[in-house]
């Protein structure tokens, strides 16, 4: 299952989109610690540092859409 919701978080325009993980956990009904940890999770998988990167990076991967289209 925690695969599941990484990938989740990956492609959910809410990441995307710059929202605060803390938001992020409220509106999923999760733990900040568990945002943090999939996005913590996402960042090393693609050698990213930050969350524009991560971004960038799924983006490129296919897994979220452009925000430029």
């Amino acid at each position: 299952a925690g695969g599941h919701l990484t990938a989740m978080l990956m492609t959910d325009p809410r990441v995307a989109g710059g929202m605060p993980d803390k938001r992020i956990a409220a509106q999923l009904d999760l733990s900040l610690h568990n945002v943090d940890y999939h996005l913590r999770r996402l960042r090393k998988h693609f050698g990213v540092n930050n969350r524009v990167q991560l971004t960038q990076a799924a983006v490129r991967w296919g897994a979220a859409p452009d925000a430029a289209a």
